[in-house]
């Protein structure tokens, strides 16, 4: 191992065999590696998870919507693939006069004679307000690039006469003067109005082929009169003042026209208002086919998030195209630049308006993913429904189990992620009732996490609320779990078929017919526990975007999940008729995804035959085996 991994184990100390280079790089990543080095790990080896957390799964950033003490969720900085054409004016102006700083960007940093060239905005925010930053603020691009600007024209200053004082402060106006004052572009001239109308790259700024410098004595007062001066070192600064006036110039005029002289990008006639119009005043399957939701499921969903979860509409916006814009997006997989043709609206509203609604619904999915108050005594849907499960399972409040969803990662942060086929997922526990609706999620394990040890922290964390069966009651369970109380599995064994493809995949009826009471229990118990598979095949059926997720980042999809598992369970509620939901209750129904590539990981359990408890579950498997033999 340690030839593969430059990484070994050493049985008589208990220690890790490492070089001093990758313990280097392991403590600069994290201070406390350090306590690892060297160490007998057999004393701590519930902290292994720690020190190869970026290869273990830990389940760090999983959520349950029943999480007592959950991490606030805030997605105000995080977009939508944007293509950089935003309309930035569409609802919000730009003030010249913008001065909520965050970063500053696009300028680099030198030095000359031991002061900055280019001082940084925390710098121009000590010296003009006389103060330390006491954090990282937020501006907007207009604000930053101004800055930027302010510091190339306050450098330009510094470097006039001694003679000349500049002011303090130099306005937007002085810099237009001085744009006007370079050689080659005369106002009102051919080059002023291809510098002021027409686009430019910033590759641009490199070239000076357009640009006549032979008068640029203009713009310095000082000029280059000095005869003490070294030609070489003449012609040096007068090449570094003219590159420097250019960037300024150029700098003032990607300010003019993206926050002066803007030009709108989404010019249709056709406003994301008047779309859902069309969509709500239509035929019936428009709204459907648009958000998968029937029209009467859409309107109360829309008015259910504003009345009960606070979501308003903007001055650009109503509720009823964030909802759209939001449902849109999750049911077609859609990217960014087609909402905003299809909305209207630039880039960053799309994005804006999405986690506003992802936000919202995140507190629905606290509200509705939940059993019924009396699922133990049945009550609800907490009982099978079919008559030929009676009374076999009449104790049965449930099925359990777990699932896999794509996930996107950046590189180097994707190795716990990666299952079985290839690809990084996030692996999903879920239970659901006899109603096909989530009861329970906890989302976003990483995909390497095998599904025992997430349902064991499940069941053994009183934070999450897992609803736990009482008495007699258990939940259905299949092979990769263990068969203990509260939780019925299968019987399992080589010869022993149990799921129903395995029954229904042999050529002749006699075939496919159980061969003894064993398999006839699992083919019962399989067709029962079937609720749960039918369940997860309605709600990736219904939201396109959990085959394909966007470069979110990982807590943002683990949101998109328990936000389409909430409707998913708000569409059930509201709209027993849907399509889907039909289709979906004939037990024959087979879900579109392959088994192989969205079942999570198994991992063999063993029951334990000498505990009394668990010898009374396995007499209690036995017993209702037996009577499905005898009666069917």
């Amino acid at each position: 191992m340690q030839t593969e991994t430059g990484i070994g184990w050493n049985p008589i100390k208990n220690t890790l065999d490492a070089s001093d280079e990758w313990w280097e790089k392991k403590i600069k990543e994290n201070g406390d590696y350090s306590k690892f080095r060297n160490k007998d790990l057999s004393l701590i080896w519930f902290r292994y998870d720690m020190l190869f957390s970026d290869v273990a799964a830990t389940g760090e950033r999983a959520r349950a919507p029943s999480q007592r003490f959950e991490n606030e969720f805030d997605s105000r900085d995080e977009m939508l693939e944007d293509d950089g054409e935003s309309n930035r004016h569409e609802e919000e102006q730009v003030e010249i006069g913008d001065c909520n700083y965050t970063e500053n960007i696009g300028i680099a940093k030198s030095n000359i004679a031991g002061k900055e060239m280019f001082p940084s905005l925390e710098t121009m925010k000590r010296k003009y307000n006389g103060e330390q930053s006491k954090g990282k603020k937020k501006i907007s691009g207009a604000a930053s690039l101004k800055e930027d600007i302010n510091s190339l024209l306050q450098f330009i200053a510094n470097k006039s006469s001694a003679t000349s004082s500049p002011s303090t402060l130099i306005t937007i106006g002085a810099a237009i003067e001085i744009l006007s004052n370079i050689p080659g572009i005369e106002p009102r001239s051919d080059l002023w109005n291809y510098a002021f109308m027409e686009p430019w790259d910033i590759r641009d700024c490199a070239s000076i082929d357009i640009w006549d410098v032979s008068d640029y004595s203009l713009m310095n007062p000082r000029g280059f009169c000095d005869e003490e001066i070294n030609e070489d070192e003449n012609r040096v600064e007068h090449e570094i003042d003219w590159t420097l006036c250019q960037v300024t110039a150029r700098s003032i005029l990607t300010y003019y026209e993206n926050y002066l002289h803007k030009v709108p990008c989404r010019t249709s006639m056709r406003t994301g208002h008047q779309f859902l119009e069309e969509v709500l005043h239509g035929h019936e399957i428009r709204c459907y086919q648009a958000f998968r939701l029937v029209k009467s499921v859409f309107l109360d969903l829309c008015h259910e998030l504003t009345h009960k979860y606070d979501l308003q509409p903007t001055r650009g916006m109503s509720v009823y195209e964030e909802v759209g814009i939001f449902l849109m997006i999750c049911a077609h997989g859609v990217d960014n630049r087609l909402m905003q043709e299809i909305f209207n609206h630039s880039g960053e509203t799309i994005s804006r308006h999405f986690h506003r609604v992802l936000k919202v619904v995140g507190k629905l999915a606290n509200d509705i993913i939940r059993p019924h108050t009396e699922y133990n005594e049945g009550k609800g849907y907490h009982r099978p429904q079919h008559q030929r499960y009676k009374p076999f399972f009449d104790d049965c409040i449930g099925a359990i189990d777990g699932t896999h969803v794509k996930a996107r990662l950046p590189q180097g942060q994707a190795i716990p992620y990666m299952g079985r086929k290839g690809y990084a997922t996030q692996n999903i526990l879920a239970v659901v009732d006899f109603n096909m609706c989530f009861t329970f999620v906890w989302a976003g394990w990483e995909g390497a996490a095998h599904d025992n040890r997430i349902f064991g922290e499940a069941i053994r964390r009183l934070d999450l609320n897992f609803p736990l069966p009482k008495g007699k009651k258990y939940y259905l369970v299949d092979a990769g779990y263990s068969h203990m109380p509260g939780y019925m599995g299968p019987y399992r064994g080589d010869n022993i078929r149990y799921h129903l493809e395995d029954f229904r995949r042999a050529r002749s009826g006699q075939q496919r017919a159980p061969r003894n009471f064993k398999e006839k229990f699992n083919y019962y118990h399989s067709s029962c526990r079937n609720i749960i598979e039918r369940t997860f095949g309605v709600w990736k059926a219904r939201w396109n975007i959990l085959c394909d997720m966007p470069y979110f980042h990982i807590d943002t999809q683990r949101e998109i999940v328990l936000a389409t598992m909430a409707i998913h369970n708000y569409i059930r509620k509201k709209n027993v008729a849907d399509k889907a939901f039909q289709i979906a209750e004939d037990e024959s129904y087979e879900p579109c995804t392959e088994r192989a590539t969205e079942t999570s990981n198994r991992v063999a359990t063993v029951e334990d035959e000498g505990n009394p408890i668990s010898v009374y579950w396995i007499a209690l498997r036995d017993s209702i085996a037996m009577e499905i033999a005898r009666r069917c």
